[in-house]
């Protein structure tokens, strides 16, 4: 085979000869095999060439496939340090917030944790506490001295360290006097503002809660006040209305829940206790109404003084330019509206042009509320906020207040126990019972009867459910273990359905009473003026005055704020002596005098407990007597030994009433005693003083308990003193103004009334039911000793 393939390439590649002699022919056989071994060889030459060609195509995928996974597989890993960078980013933003908010939860702890300890130490024996407190404070004062002798050095570096480098002065530093360099100073005060929520207009408060002292005041409070709305926040004292007033100005701040405000919005808030400057002018404390406003007045007026001075020239120059920029800074707020305002506002209040130059410490309290009130007006705010606005002022200035926040167009929240004050000028009241906050539509009228129709309703189905439970409970009671268990099993089952929905009483306030501790009889006679003359600078407030009050009688003394009525009552004291006259008590040692002067809460001891404080004052009461009349005064245990200056204000004038009540005395002379005092203490002092047989001079504006405790009645106007001899509802029908203002509030009360009157026929079978119930406990209740009197003419 291999001369044959030798033969055949000697063929092809020869050049061409003669033709050799014809050989023999093979056989066919041996071609045969030859062709078909040239075949097989193609064949396999090309499968072979197939093959590579076909690894080759795969090579080439596969090294294309490879090129496009390794082209993935960075991207892959670029996305992936990518994620990876961003999630250590969050991690680290994760793990800072995380850090932040334990380094908060820890300070909180701490806090609370120095507080209780603070508390705790507060709540120990008094004469003890002051003995630790000042050896603790001598120790203080000598181990620092000591610390200041050896260290030195330590100090001045620390405080080194915190003061930063000085910059470089400028020229006119040198040049500017040192009282002018804040008005040249660009560094602006930070504004506080609260954050604003999800609300286009007021306020909205959500899920707040609040506790001081290991004791929850505010549980569950939600509401909310929109434009047009007027809301009154009633409540006992201390249910945490002024708390609530705190929380939105940013004041304190709340355990839980969030505080939602407008953006942008002004705030104008007036508290419990009045802040005004005494030392000020009444248009100086109007001015510091405005703020940034009047500080740029302020700021014009010492530039224009400097300038008087004869500066230096270039003193001067810097002085121009400043008063220049100043006045473009008023051209831009409008200052000289401002003096518009107070010039339209004093009259609307009371004041003349005359009182202008006046200090504010000349004016009585309710004309010093009367600045607090305008100084609040004139910030035109967005949102007002009013905490016990009728307190202080007289008839004429609420009257005014009521008309002026009628027309005012932004959301108000008002805290008052004044209710009329609260018809005439809310449309909704948020009533805080036990920490929770219900809200009502309407004014106070209308809550009143809503919540009564409520606790009726609740009240008789309380019952019914009640009654239905004990059923069950008997029902079982008898057939269990008998032969009638199937129906015991029943129900015990309809028991289980009645307890997965159970229905709470109604809660009821407890009523309080109390009585003046007896003392002596005084004189007859207990004060008497003659001819009594006194006044104030230029201001006479009496002239020629005679006047004489015996014993028993209950006198109210009425008029507008800064007629005189206080100072009568420190002249017949002898706090204060007559410029000509004589106005003195009876016989000093018979006449036992317990005075009740206003804001009389700022004069307790804020170190001492509350039942110290009653002991204090009533030393030979029993203790148990005090005790009891705390209760009835809204005061548990847990307040027995909390000092007074944890007590909010309401809690605080409870409590300065509850001590003027336990002080014997046989001569009272209060002076605005309802201010700041709820309805139901206000209830008690009025039943208290209708059963004391001593003898009461009030002070007071309010309608209610003047017509409940008045036998007399005296009326200072204008330098004069009309005597009435007969309670309030005599002095209306002699005095023609009083009257007719009082005949214009019945009627609107009438009014009220009717709206409230509710016919038999209309009555649900609830407060069918409740109004039932409450004859039968009232017929119950009695004594008989009316029934006695009734029938004893029958037998005798």
């Amino acid at each position: 085979m291999t001369t044959t393939t030798t033969t055949t390439r000697a063929k092809t590649t020869a050049p061409p000869s003669p033709s050799p002699p014809p050989s023999p022919s093979p056989s066919p056989p041996r071609d045969e095999e030859e062709n078909q071994e040239n075949e097989f060889a193609k064949k396999k030459r090309l499968a072979q060439e197939k093959k590579a060609a076909l690894l080759e195509a795969k090579k080439r995928e596969y090294e294309l496939a490879q090129k496009e996974a390794k082209e993935v597989a960075e991207q892959t890993t670029i996305a992936r340090r990518a994620m990876e960078e961003e999630e250590e980013k969050a991690n680290a933003a994760a793990e800072a917030e995380r850090a932040q908010k334990e380094q908060e939860e820890a300070e909180a702890r701490a806090a609370e944790k120095k507080d209780a300890a603070e508390k705790a130490k507060v709540l120990a024996d008094a004469a003890k506490a002051k003995e630790e407190v000042a050896a603790a404070a001598a120790a203080a004062a000598a181990a620092a001295a000591a610390t200041a002798a050896t260290t030195p050095a330590a100090t001045q570096t620390t405080e080194q360290k915190e003061v930063k480098q000085p910059t470089k002065k400028r020229k006119e530093d040198y040049l500017i006097p040192e009282h002018l360099k804040d008005i040249f100073s660009n560094d602006k005060k930070r504004s506080v503002k609260r954050t604003a929520g999800a609300v286009t207009t007021g306020v909205r408060v959500e899920n707040i809660k609040k506790t001081f002292t290991n004791q929850e005041v505010l549980s569950d409070v939600t509401w909310d006040c929109k434009k047009g709305e007027r809301v009154g926040l009633v409540g006992w004292n201390g249910a945490g209305k002024t708390t609530q007033l705190k929380i939105i100005m940013g004041e304190i701040e709340q355990d839980e829940g969030e505080v939602l405000l407008a953006n942008n919005v002004k705030i104008g808030y007036l508290t419990q206790e009045f802040e005004v400057k005494g030392s000020n002018t009444v248009r100086e404390e109007f001015l510091a109404s405005f703020g940034d406003e009047s500080e740029v007045l302020k700021n014009l007026e010492r530039v224009q003084k400097a300038l008087e001075d004869n500066p230096s020239a270039e003193l001067t120059q810097l002085l121009v330019d400043k008063l220049n920029e100043l006045q473009r800074q008023a051209d831009r707020m409008d200052l000289f509206n401002m003096e518009r305002l107070i010039d339209k506002i004093m009259p609307e209040l009371g004041f003349v042009p005359e009182d202008n130059d006046r200090l504010v410490s000349s004016f009585s309290g309710g004309w010093q509320m009367r600045i607090s009130v305008g100084k609040i007006l004139l910030q035109e705010p967005g949102l007002l906020l009013l905490d016990e606005p009728t307190n202080h002022i007289d008839l004429n200035t609420i009257q005014w207040l009521e008309s002026y926040l009628k027309n005012v167009d932004v959301p108000l929240v008002c805290v008052s126990h004044d209710r009329e004050f609260l018809d005439q000028i809310c449309n909704k009241i948020v009533e805080v019972e036990r920490g929770v906050a219900t809200s009502y539509r309407g004014n106070y009228s209308d809550y009143r009867r809503e919540k009564e129709t409520k606790a009726m309703q609740t009240y008789v189905a309380w019952e019914k459910w009640n009654k239905e439970v004990t059923r069950q409970r008997e029902l079982i009671q008898r057939l269990a273990g008998g032969g009638q268990s199937g129906r015991a099993t029943a129900a015990q089952k309809a028991l289980d359905k009645l307890m997965e929905n159970p229905v709470v009483k109604p809660w009821e306030e407890k009523s309080r009473r109390f009585r003046f501790p007896d003392a002596p009889r005084s004189s007859q006679i207990v004060a008497q003026v003659r001819g009594l003359t006194h006044g104030y600078d230029e201001k006479t407030l009496f002239q020629n005055v005679n006047l004489q009050i015996d014993r028993s009688e209950r006198v109210a003394m009425i008029g507008d704020n800064g007629c005189g009525k206080s100072t009568m009552m420190r002249l017949i004291q002898g706090r204060e002596k007559p410029n000509n006259g004589e106005a003195r008590l009876g016989d000093k040692e018979l006449c036992k005098v317990n005075y009740f002067y206003q804001n009389q809460a700022e004069d307790l001891d804020g170190d001492v407990g509350v039942l110290e404080t009653l002991v204090r004052a009533a030393p030979d009461e029993p203790l148990n007597q005090l005790k009891a009349l705390l209760g009835r005064m809204a005061f548990n245990t847990s307040y027995h030994d909390r000092p007074v200056s944890y007590l909010s204000g309401g809690e605080k004038a409870r409590l300065a009433l509850a001590k003027f009540m336990v002080t014997p005395a046989n001569v009272l002379f209060l002076d605005e005693p309802t201010n700041h005092l709820d309805i139901p203490s206000k209830q008690m002092l009025e039943e208290a003083l209708r059963s004391f047989e001593g003898t009461v001079l009030a002070i007071s504006h309010d309608r209610f308990f003047l017509r409940q405790i008045a036998t007399r009645v005296l009326a200072f106007d204008e330098g004069k003193i009309t005597d009435y001899e007969g309670d309030y509802a005599y002095y209306l029908s002699k005095n023609d103004k009083a009257g007719a203002r009082d005949e214009i509030l019945a009627a609107k009360k009438k009014e009220i009334e009717k709206t409230q009157i509710v016919s038999k026929s209309k009555m649900s079978k609830a407060e069918k039911a409740k109004l039932k119930k409450e004859k039968a406990k009232a017929f119950g209740s009695g004594s008989g000793k009316a029934k006695a009197k009734k029938n004893a003419g029958r037998w005798n």
